[in-house]
């Protein structure tokens, strides 16, 4: 929760409550990054579905097109998101699919918080 609160206190997050963005997504997302994976691979090392999960939110920023990334900044957004995925992970792991949710959503509102601290919203 702290990661995801100094993240929007210094992001460009907008800020708010969604649920889509809150409840919707962390819900989809762990339900195809952790939980296909290993349901149907439960020996994948430890951390593969973080890994494929920071690639993946990386490569989708890069398609924006008003997204201005450097190698720097893509490398900063892998590591951050690296880190999310595998507290997910470790989440769902020792915990469940529900853990895995709880710990996405809970980290979502906290960018949103902080977004709505540092005024953005």
């Amino acid at each position: 929760m702290v990661l995801g609160l100094v993240k929007g206190l210094t992001g460009d997050d907008e800020g708010g409550v969604s649920l889509e963005r809150d409840l919707w997504g962390p819900a989809k997302e762990e339900l195809f990054y952790r939980g296909a994976p290993l349901w149907a691979f439960p020996k994948l090392p430890y951390g593969s579905t973080a890994v494929v999960f920071a690639a993946d939110h990386v490569l989708d920023d890069f398609k924006n097109p008003e997204a201005d990334y450097s190698a720097t900044d893509a490398a900063a957004r892998f590591g951050d998101v690296l880190i999310g995925g595998l507290l997910y992970e470790s989440a769902f792991r020792s915990h469940g699919i529900v853990a895995a949710i709880a710990a996405h959503s809970v980290h979502n509102l906290a960018v949103g918080l902080g977004a709505r601290l540092r005024g953005k919203r």
